[in-house]
């Protein structure tokens, strides 16, 4: 019998792979800078699942798990679509992929098998490969000049402003930002075939001292001196003159052996393998993984950064690929151990570094807060950084811990590739966020958000909680306080689920030291802070004020002042400008003397290495045509080559000096007697003796006892005491009133009367009597 119509689904084609392409169509061919997905089209109607596709890794020599593939099928098309969303930005990880579309898992409407091979029978897999390595633009597998360049055509744009490009944005929230371009700097040199291959750890060279000295007892008087400068904050104000405190040039003082991370070998603490702070005698330091007292001197923006006006000099000079990186990466780290600094700040390059066998100590700056809310639409792109709706950060939304915690385990690792930063002892710390809008967290802009928004509702819960539908003053400096301390819990909890060994910070702007809950809040989760004080040429004071009442260390952080003799415009950016790279060294030595000689100053940053490059495409707003830099962005390849010499060499004289400085300015005293007062009147009469072995303390935790680790003295057999070898800042002076006795002197009853005493640099405090009778 014959058959006519219909044909027999048997008696069809197989199904075969009738293409394959990449990211909504791009060619398998080649590197893609953002590898979002797998699409198969098929000659025939097929049925597929999520393990009809495998991919091997070739480079790290692993499986990918199918369980962060996802995979749907288009009918009308014939096509199915695989993506990873479990992935950052729900692209597959930098690498070479052998990929295959399994016979057994894809079948065609009859149970067939597919015919991958193309032979005509059922069966026989598809394989092919692909490329992955962000910041690619043209495919070549290798991060290049001219990669550099486009990438930078896309800096800080939005999918809402021209310029954006997907293939460009790390993370995929439609923002490219310092979190993107921090993992497309990690990358330059890197060459897609030279992954996976090991690179000899560096564990650094000794930092090479200048004069050692076995006692640690400095005593060199640096003869510091003050002269005066002129600075302006904008180009159009008038110049104002400021006086400000320098060292002789060519300054040597007697200084310790340093250590391989730039420690003090000669004060000696206990040994964690990673970097943390204490407080000795007063003073808050840092201490580095081998024990030794550490002051972090660093730099910031150290990466290989390439424009359209310095590509083809950067190559010249330091090659291309990995070639390229080792050079770049051992003539920078020499180039500033020559001038005495011994760490990289906020955005760096570390993963260049560890792979050019050339660590050195680094901070990590995450921005948490600010790529989440970034991601999530309640944030944009601000003037140095983000900008929040209703200046409020979403710290309440449920959604905010999960991604802090994802953040540490899963996007840290891809963005700064081949470094294991928990067990690094290189690395100082984490930083949560930068110049997060404190000011503006207030309860009446919470309240302005949407009615059903998290962060609202929140807000209304803690004040119905107390009570109240209309916030009080207390109620609104309560609450401002309660956002800073979520903030801290939140973020520094996830920090140290991942990673418990290393310090945690946050950055803060200069306004922020007016607001006093902020500090106390950060303190009871925080290491330290970091403060970008830009609206003064000496703020030590203010710094060291606001950071004393919650008693927490800190670094001045982005330290930089513009020079007129540069050449560049200097519209750009907060800071002063001054009018020559000599005022620029003055600049520096200020801040530097400032931080040294405080209680809790543990370090200083330099704010870039190089300037702003004026052919940049896409700069982000507040670093456009300014002289910030150490150096022009020619990279001049020895100190003599660079026209910022005169800045260099003043910052060398402060830094090649770190610890004797410290030592010097750290000499304060407060002095005073400790008397018999017979008369019970206050006064100490000539016929009063006074008291021997009594103690006096400085009550560093406010908390009117004496508790152990507090600098104490005891008074000599005439009564007298010396608070001695103090840094500036504020003391609360008390003596422990022995049994049987009540002090008249200073006036209050115990555990009161004391002396709060606020000591300058190398300041000699005496007087500080205390008088006490024998009930």
């Amino acid at each position: 019998m014959q058959t006519t119509g219909a044909v027999s689904a048997a008696a069809l084609p197989l199904a075969t792979v009738a293409g394959v392409t990449l990211s909504g169509g791009a060619s398998v061919a080649g590197a893609k800078s953002m590898l979002t997905s797998i699409e198969a089209r098929f000659s025939a109607a097929v049925t597929v699942k999520v393990t009809s596709l495998s991919l091997w890794n070739l480079t790290y020599g692993s499986a990918v798990n199918p369980a962060n593939l996802r995979v749907r099928y288009d009918a009308a098309a014939k096509t199915a679509i695989w993506t990873f969303p479990s992935f950052v930005g729900g692209s597959l990880p930098d690498g070479r992929y052998q990929a295959k579309l399994d016979d057994a898992g894809i079948t065609d409407i009859s149970g067939r098998p597919l015919d991958g091979d193309r032979n005509g029978t059922a069966g026989g897999d598809y394989a092919f490969q692909l490329s992955r390595l962000f910041g690619d633009a043209n495919g070549d597998g290798a991060i290049k000049p001219a990669d550099a360049v486009a990438f930078k055509s896309a800096y800080y744009t939005s999918r809402a402003r021209t310029g954006y490009q997907s293939r460009f944005d790390f993370n995929s929230d439609g923002i490219i930002s310092d979190l993107d371009r921090t993992a497309d700097e990690a990358r330059y040199g890197t060459v897609l075939a030279e992954l996976g291959t090991s690179a000899t750890a560096s564990t650094g060279p000794a930092i090479t001292p200048t004069v050692s000295s076995a006692t640690g007892a400095f005593v060199t008087d640096p003869q510091i001196k003050t002269i005066t400068i002129a600075a302006r904050r904008r180009q159009t104000d008038p110049w104002t003159n400021f006086s400000v405190k320098t060292v002789p040039a060519g300054l040597t003082m007697a200084s310790p052996v340093l250590s391989k991370y730039g420690g003090d070998t000669t004060r000696k603490l206990a040994a964690s393998g990673y970097f943390y702070t204490t407080k000795v005698n007063g003073k808050w330091w840092m201490v580095d993984p081998e024990g030794n007292l550490y002051f972090d001197n660093a730099v910031g923006v150290i990466g290989p950064r390439i424009f359209p006006d310095n590509s083809a000099s950067f190559v010249a000079k330091f090659g291309e690929g990995k070639v390229g990186n080792v050079n770049w990466a051992t003539w920078v780290r020499s180039w500033l151990r020559d001038i005495g600094y011994n760490s990289a700040g906020p955005w760096g390059t570390p993963s260049i570094q560890a792979v050019a066998g050339q660590k050195t100590n680094y901070t990590l700056l995450l921005d948490v807060m600010s790529t989440f809310a970034m991601g999530s639409g309640f944030g944009s792109l601000g003037l140095g950084h983000a900008n929040f709706r209703n200046g409020v950060i979403p710290v309440f939304d449920p959604a905010f811990p999960g991604y802090c915690s994802t953040f540490m385990s899963n996007v840290l690792p891809q963005v700064y590739p081949g470094l294991n930063t928990r067990s690094d002892p290189y690395l100082v710390g984490y930083m949560t966020d930068n110049e997060l809008p404190w000011s503006t967290c207030t309860i009446d802009n919470y309240f302005k958000l949407g009615a059903t928004d998290p962060n609202r509702l929140a807000a209304q819960a803690w004040l119905t909680a107390r009570g109240r539908s209309t916030p009080t003053a207390q109620d609104r400096v309560d609450f401002q306080t309660y956002v800073a301390e979520t903030y801290f819990r939140i973020t520094s909890q996830a920090i140290r689920a991942y990673d418990p060994n290393h310090i945690v910070g946050c950055r803060f702007l200069g306004g922020d030291t007016a607001t006093p809950y902020l500090f106390k809040a950060a303190r009871k989760y925080l290491d330290l802070v970091t403060v970008n004080y830009y609206s003064s040429m000496t703020p030590g004071h203010v710094i060291e004020s606001a950071v004393a009442a919650a008693d927490i260390a800190y670094v001045s952080s982005d330290m930089y002042a513009k020079g007129v003799d540069s050449g560049m415009a200097n519209t750009s950016g907060y800071g002063y400008t001054v009018k020559t790279q000599a005022d620029r060294g003055a600049y520096y030595q200020q801040m530097m003397l400032s931080v040294l000689g405080s209680a809790h100053g543990v370090g200083a940053s330099w704010i870039s290495l190089i300037d702003n490059d004026l052919s940049d495409p896409v700069p982000e707003p507040t670093n456009q045509n300014s002289n910030k830099g150490l150096m022009t962005v020619q990279y001049p390849l020895t100190q003599n080559a660079n026209p910022y010499k005169p800045l260099t060499d003043r910052i060398r004289d402060v830094n090649l000096n770190l610890y004797p400085l410290s030592a010097y300015l750290t000499r304060a005293s407060i002095a005073g007697t400790v008397f018999r007062d017979t008369n019970r009147d206050g006064v100490r009469q000539s016929s009063e003796p006074g008291l021997a072995n009594w103690r006096i303390f400085v009550d560093q935790n406010k908390n009117g006892v004496f508790d152990a680790g507090e600098i104490n003295t005891f008074t000599s057999s005439t009564g007298t005491y010396k608070l001695a070898a103090l840094p500036a800042g504020t003391f609360r002076v008390y003596e422990v009133v022995q049994k049987g006795w009540t002090r008249t002197k200073p006036v209050g009853a115990s555990p009161l009367g004391y002396y709060d005493v606020v000591l300058d640099t190398n300041q000699i405090v005496s007087g500080k009597d205390f008088g006490n009778y024998l009930t």
